[in-house]
């Protein structure tokens, strides 16, 4: 073991958070490797060495902002219903009403697509 490869280890240590944070914000690799004190070489590199780490981390963030959607979905569609509803609303509730039959449209063609991807899956190759 070398002199070096500790303070090696500690900065890489000490930018990896920042390095993975940055690279889900979608930040260029320059400007990633300006936050992270280190050429862009090196993150190009980092992006091979760590990339399960993150695509696990895209994948989890992804999955956390479906989570939180989905915790709102039932209490926007009764809110657009609700307006909907309230003929006193003119234009907003005729937008409500558009939004509803939009949104029911687009969970409908999710959930068939869904259902075929599974079908796929469980046929297999």
């Amino acid at each position: 073991m070398s002199l070096t490869a500790a303070p090696v280890a500690r900065k890489r240590n000490r930018h990896h958070a920042v390095f993975l944070e940055a690279l889900l914000r979608g930040d260029p690799v320059e400007a990633v490797a300006k936050g992270a004190g280190v050429h862009r070489r090196t993150v190009q590199r980092w992006k091979v060495e760590n990339a399960a780490e993150l695509d696990a981390a895209r994948e989890n963030l992804v999955a956390e902002a479906l989570g939180e959607l989905r915790a709102g979905l039932l209490s926007a569609a009764r809110r657009l219903r609700r307006e909907a509803e309230d003929l006193t609303n003119g234009s907003i509730g005729v937008r409500a009403a558009l939004g509803l039959l939009s949104a029911h449209h687009d969970m409908s063609l999710i959930e068939d697509y869904g259902t075929r991807l599974a079908a796929l899956e469980t046929r297999g190759p």
